[in-house]
């Protein structure tokens, strides 16, 4: 043994040693070819890596293009830039945060300009950090329209800039972009690690030196840019395009190559240490070397290790042949255990136990899945005395110092072995129990599909020890296992199929007997039933005993005379029937009871001979009377829901049905007709949708209480149409409830009653407008005589005083307080039209032109006045004062709405209504109209103030600045005159007052000549007949001291008995008088005796006494109240005169 391990050790010793001696040799070899590949293999690197840098560069510039397009050329930036252009405030801030996005989302933008067409700098931004960079220059050539174009990249401020450019319609937009954010980083961290460190930057040429970018911020911290002469790597690479060495910016030596491609004036330069390209050389050299003496070394440490190992070889064989032994006396145990065992458990109990006398593994547990996505042990062996396992482990650990093999192998499905506890941390649950127990590893194998069943773990104290025959013989008693469960669940599965069939049988047993639909078996050979149940005796009421009368022949002859026909097509279908086809026939039994028996009978072929002939028919017979009576019932009921349905499709009130919700289920047509909704544009949607904003919360809150408490609301309603106009409609609505009382449904039947509300508004209006014209028609009477004496007292009270006396001025005062109210008791009767007017013919186009100089000093010099004719003298019947009266209060309240000033327009205009048009308190019907408007452009008119602009006294000016008459004097103007008033006007949109005279035929009314003074009296005899005292003696004494006789009565009744046995030459009589008789009825009586005798009257209002609608009846001469001396004295004698 001696001789031979001293021959193998000189072996050793000369192997080992030219061994050392090639490698030496190789290592130098090596290193002369290696220099030349790795030249070549530098040169093939910066060819394929600059270019990518290249197209690295060109990317970014399309992806800067494709930002700025979005934050310059997008619809968005367009509107911001819209309303920087427009210099609004707003639309500027608007424009601002859009830029300023764009400057806090992307570091690479330091500064955005704004420029105009022109090159006027409209606005700038800039990036925190960039404020002193400088403004961008506008271009000498701007790009077109919606394209994005780049400047060459300059240095400022010590960092590299590009310049952007973008027009977007007039404007221009610069970004100045920071290339150190961007591209330089992507330079240097962007490329894939080359052998030995490859640097990227940018150079140019500047003068007679180079200019460089670099971004390392392991070595400069920043961007910065360097200034190298001609002869630097760089340079010589940028002269030759071609791989070049020199020294770089940072003094090493190093291999440049440049782009063939410039970028924005730059060109992108690859750079290696000419140290690292060649360190790999000189490494596989000296590596070579070493290993030529370490393997002179090891040839004589291998001798000993020999001698050693042979030895220890001995030894593991030793051990490894009573290893397994103890393997296949386990899996001898196990195997006879699986025969052996009749249960899950009980077969595991054994296993663990068999595998602990062989001393096989060290020990074994079965795990099973259990509730809480856990593992728990259910059988185990082999355990430390004194120790016990966890009750369960988690079964998909949530964190790593739960995990385990028994979880890994449950979760996988597949076998897991762990070599060493010591070493390994995939399963730190397993260590410290491994540990106490004294195990080194482990197999666990599952023993079905992943995640479904149990696992089975065994270890041994020998690391790696489930390798080969190990794992062999757990794999083979983990088939056991399974194998054996596998028996024992179909053993179980057949158990339960026989208690299930059992069950089954009972079952169908039960059903037959107690299930009310007929079943049979029919014999198609002999027309005989071979099996039947109870229910088909009572459906044909016979006895069960005599089932075998069943047959075609007995349910023949008691068919309904119009079903038999029927019943053997019946009959010949299932002789001619597939399998599995159900052949089924209605029919009516004559029934032992009154009437007949409405029954069901299907069949199908239950068996068939060799000859595939039916030999046996499977039957069942119901009986369908109820069903039918339910059906014909339910038609009846369907045909009534039809004509109910069809009447709410045609009704005309709008019909709506909700859930309890209140979302709409159903609408019929006329619901669309009032809100403009498609049935499918409202279905599903709550009924909110059509609220108007109009009724207040408590409104709806009391509606929902009213209808939710299984009450009927009615009510009034203001909603919305789909087009946003408002309408009104009359509402019931009612609750729905189940047969348990429960609200199921809402329905609501809906009245449009929109115009029939604006006609009862406009009627109330009217009315209300009529019944203040009554109170103010009375007032004036009375108010007309107190008047009529203070205005003749005073006058008179004058007459009787010096010039220049303080009584005199006193009582011109009072005059002047009477005339005013006066004015004040006109206005009245206009607008409640008692005024007794005398229309004439005349072109309203006229009267504008006589009236511009007085409305123009009226207006002021703040309104713009303009005048417009269209009319083409067409004419109209009204009381030229009254017409100017109308102008002239338009005007006023025009200018008064525009105390900033503005535009009044008056127009005259003809105009044709085809239609009715909506007026101020009716419609305005179809004729030919002159129209008067005055349009201006004031404040315009709130809509709580607009129905109220009409009625006397009502002012919405600071009180003593308005009467509140001048618009219900235009009213009461127009109505009398038979013409009509609308009026347009919203607030901050102006307002138009428009009046509609209808046209009239005929000449112009003849200017009246200047009147001379009055002629005073000669003697006449005048019968004077007024109930107030006062007027009566003022009237008596202006016309005595005129030269007339006078007779005065305060009551018609004596002055008529007078003129029965007296002369007069005139009648001068208020209108209105105390008693039965008028004013009137005295004349009538008085020219019945004396035909064409002359009559003034005299009245604070006429109450159409004297006058249709206002207008003085023709002949009749009418002295207003209040009346001076000279109109009582020039009415008189004109009166006269005329007789």
């Amino acid at each position: 043994m001696a001789p031979h391990r001293a021959r193998r050790n000189v072996l050793f010793t000369l192997g080992f040693g030219s061994l050392g001696a090639s490698l030496t040799l190789i290592g130098y070899l090596a290193y002369a070819w290696h220099t030349e590949q790795l030249a070549q293999r530098n040169r093939d690197l910066f060819e394929s890596l600059v270019p990518a840098e290249a197209l690295r560069l060109e990317r970014w510039k399309g992806e800067r293009a494709a930002d700025l397009a979005h934050y310059a050329l997008s619809p968005a930036s367009r509107r911001a830039l819209a309303g920087l252009a427009s210099g609004g405030h707003d639309a500027a801030a608007k424009a601002k945060d859009w830029f300023a996005l764009a400057l806090r989302g992307h570091r690479e933008y330091a500064r955005v300009d704004v420029f105009s067409s022109s090159g006027a700098l409209l606005w700038s931004g800039v990036r925190p950090g960039s404020e002193s960079l400088a403004p961008s220059k506008f271009p000498k050539r701007p790009p077109p329209d919606d394209e994005v174009a780049f400047s060459e990249l300059s240095v400022e401020s010590g960092r590299p800039m590009t310049l952007a450019f973008a027009r977007s319609g007039p404007l221009l937009i610069a970004f100045k972009t920071d290339i150190s954010y961007g591209v330089l980083p992507s330079l240097s961290s962007g490329s894939p690690p080359a052998p030995g460190g490859l640097d990227l930057y940018l150079a140019r040429r500047r003068g007679d030196g180079i200019e460089v970018a670099d971004h390392e911020p392991e070595r400069l911290g920043a961007t910065k840019v360097f200034q190298l002469p001609a002869d630097s790597a760089v340079g010589k690479a940028l002269a030759g395009g071609t791989m070049a060495a020199g020294q770089d910016h940072f003094g090493r030596t190093v291999f440049a190559m440049p782009a063939r491609s410039l970028w924005l004036g730059w060109t992108p330069v690859a750079a290696r240490e000419v140290g690292k390209a060649w360190s790999d050389s000189r490494l596989l050299a000296g590596v070579f070397g070493t290993l030529g003496a370490l393997a002179v070394a090891g040839a004589f440490f291998l001798i000993s290790r020999l001698m050693r190992s042979a030895e220890e070889e001995s030894t593991a064989a030793d051990e490894r042949l009573a290893q397994l032994t103890r393997l296949h006396d386990a899996l001898r145990v196990c195997a006879a255990a699986s025969r052996m065992a009749r249960t899950r458990p009980e077969l595991a109990a054994e296993i663990c136990r068999a595998l602990g006398e062989t001393g096989a593994f060290k020990f074994v547990v079965f795990w099973e899945p259990v509730a809480g996505d856990r593992l728990a042990p259910y059988a185990s062996g082999g355990l430390l005395p004194g120790t016990t396992l966890p009750p369960s482990i988690p079964a998909h650990p949530a964190s790593e110092a739960e995990r385990s093999s028994a979880a890994a192998a449950f979760v996988s499905g597949r076998t897991v072995v762990v070599d060493d506890f010591a070493v390994d941390e995939n399963v730190p649950l397993c260590r410290a129990f491994g540990a106490a127990q004294g195990v080194r590893s482990a197999m666990a194998v599952p023993l079905s599909d992943a995640g479904a069943g149990d696992v089975l773990v065994v270890s041994s104290p020998s690391p790696a020890f489930f390798e080969g025959e190990a794992r062999s013989v757990v794999a083979s008693i983990a088939a056991y296992f399974a194998t054996a469960c596998g028996a024992f669940a179909a053993a179980e599965r057949s158990l339960r199929v026989d208690a299930e069939l059992a069950k089954n049988r009972r079952l169908l047993e039960h059903v037959a007997t107690t299930l009310p639909l007929g079943i049979f078996i029919l014999d198609t050979k002999t027309r005989e039933t071979v099996f039947a149940t109870p229910a088909l005796a009572a459906i044909l009421e016979a006895p069960l005993d005599a089932a075998h009368r069943f047959g075609p022949s007995f349910v023949l002859g008691r068919l309904h005379p119009d079903d038999v026909a029927d019943y053997s097509a019946f009959l010949e279908s299932l002789a001619e029937a597939s399998d599995g086809e159900v052949v089924q026939a209605a029919t009516r039994l004559k029934s032992k009871e009154a009437g007949w028996k409405h029954v069901r009978v299907r069949g199908v072929v239950f068996e068939r001979s060799a000859a595939g002939e039916p030999t046996l028919i499977l039957g069942t017979l119901e009986d369908v009377t109820e069903s039918v009576k339910s059906e014909e019932a339910l038609e009846a009921s369907w045909k009534d829901y039809r004509r109910v349905l069809q009447a709410v499709e045609c009704a005309a009130e709008a019909i709506i049905i909700t859930d309890d919700k209140g979302v709409i289920q159903y609408v019929n047509p006329a619901f669309g007709s009032v809100t403009g909704y498609l049935k499918e544009e409202v279905v599903g949607r709550h009924t909110r949708a059509l609220k108007s904003g109009v009724h207040p919360a408590e409104f709806y809150s009391a509606l929902w209480r009213t209808i939710s408490s299984g009450h009927t609301w009615v009510g009034h309603l203001v909603n919305k149409r789909k087009d946003g106009t408002l309408y009104e409609e009359d509402a019931s609505i009612a609750p729905v409830k189940d047969e348990h009382g429960k609200i199921t449904n809402f329905v609501a039947v809906k009245k449009d009653v929109t115009k029939e509300r604006s006609l009862e508004n406009q009627l109330l209006q009217s009315q209300k407008l009529e019944a203040v014209g009554r109170l103010a028609g009375g007032i004036a009477h009375d108010f007309n005589n107190i008047l009529t004496a203070i205005l003749g007292y005073a006058h008179l009270g004058q007459q009787d005083l010096p010039p220049g006396s303080a009584l005199r001025d006193d009582l011109a005062e009072i005059e002047k307080g009477a005339r005013r109210a006066a004015d004040l008791t006109r206005q009245l009767l206009i607008f409640s039209r008692k005024q007794v007017i005398k229309p004439v013919v005349l072109d309203p186009a006229l009267v504008v032109t006589g009236l511009q100089k007085m409305l123009r000093r009226i207006v002021g010099e703040d309104v713009r006045l303009h005048f417009v004719s269209e009319s083409r003298g067409a004419r109209i019947l009204a009381d030229p004062g009254q017409l100017e009266q109308v102008i002239l209060n338009f005007v006023v309240n025009s200018r008064d709405a525009m105390p900033g000033g503005g535009e009044v327009e008056v127009a005259v205009r003809e105009a044709l209504v085809v239609e009715p048009v909506a007026g101020v308190d009716g419609s305005i019907l179809p004729g030919d109209y002159v129209t008067l408007s005055v349009r201006d452009t004031g404040r315009g008119i709130p809509p709580n103030v607009l129905p109220r602009i009409f009625e006397p006294f009502f002012t919405t000016k600071p009180p003593g600045e308005g009467t509140g008459l001048g618009l219900s004097t235009v009213y009461g103007i127009v109505k009398q005159s038979g013409a009509y008033l609308a009026v347009e006007s919203a607030p901050g949109a102006g307002t138009v007052m428009r009046v509609y005279w209808p046209v009239a035929e005929g000449a112009d009314a003849a200017d009246e000549a200047p009147q001379a003074p009055p002629a005073p009296g000669r003697g006449e005899r005048v019968l004077l007949v007024e109930d107030e005292p006062a007027v009566l003696a003022l009237t008596r004494r202006l016309l005595e001291k005129a030269g007339y006789a006078v007779t005065g009565f305060p009551e018609a009744a004596a002055a008529l008995a007078w003129a029965d046995g007296a002369a007069h030459d005139i009648l001068l009589t208020d209108v209105v008088l105390p008693g039965k008789m008028s004013g009137k009825d005295l004349a009538d009586a008085l020219l019945a005796k004396r035909p064409g005798a002359p009559v003034l009257f005299t009245s604070g209002y006429s109450e159409n006494a004297i006058s249709k609608h206002g207008v003085l009846d023709p002949g009749t001469r009418l002295l207003a109240k209040p009346f001076t001396e000279d109109s009582l004295l020039r009415a008189v004698r004109a009166a006269l005169d005329r007789a």
